[in-house]
């Protein structure tokens, strides 16, 4: 491509998707508290910097869901990506989250994670994993939970779960 506003190839439009599926999935691992989907997101060689753990991405994904079954809930939501592809097989990936964060018990603080995800893609035959993966706050909020199952809106919706238990698995 070759700047702002260039019409893509067909085949980058196929890159570009591959790439987002990848984000999306990702999501999924950590709201759901999959392992093994997380672990596909990532190259068994990559490595992520969230903070308090810098190191090897694999073993860093149990991790991850032993964190998030902390929480009652957890919603991640994607925001606006962007891809600059450096070569064929190769592409920074920046992309905005937020990120919302329910106590186990209803009581005391739910959390909004505002940030982005910092990626250097590759690409290795026809697969695109994340390689690298730095994570970059611009800020969290704090509020009393404050969820309410039996609103009038809300009443009778299924309720989201870990995986095997959330609807998406029945």
């Amino acid at each position: 491509m070759s700047g702002t506003g260039a019409i893509p190839s067909a085949a980058r439009l196929a890159d570009e998707a591959a790439i987002q599926a990848v984000l999306a999935s990702y999501c999924r691992g950590v709201d759901r508290a999959d392992p093994e989907l997380l672990t596909r997101c990532f190259w068994e060689d990559a490595s992520v910097d969230y903070g308090g753990y810098k190191g090897p991405a694999q073993p860093f994904c149990p991790l991850l869901v032993e964190a998030i079954r902390s929480w009652g809930q957890t919603h991640h939501q994607l925001g606006q990506t962007l891809i600059e592809f450096a070569g064929e097989a190769s592409a920074l990936v920046e992309t905005y989250v937020t990120a919302g964060h329910f106590p186990a018990d209803g009581q005391g603080e739910e959390m909004t994670y505002l940030g982005r995800y910092i990626d250097r893609f590759e690409r290795r035959g026809a697969e695109w994993r994340i390689d690298t993966r730095m994570i970059v706050m611009s800020w969290t909020r704090l509020a009393p939970a404050s969820h309410d199952p039996q609103g009038r809106a809300v009443a009778g919706l299924r309720t989201a779960g870990r995986k095997p238990d959330d609807p998406l698995y029945a």
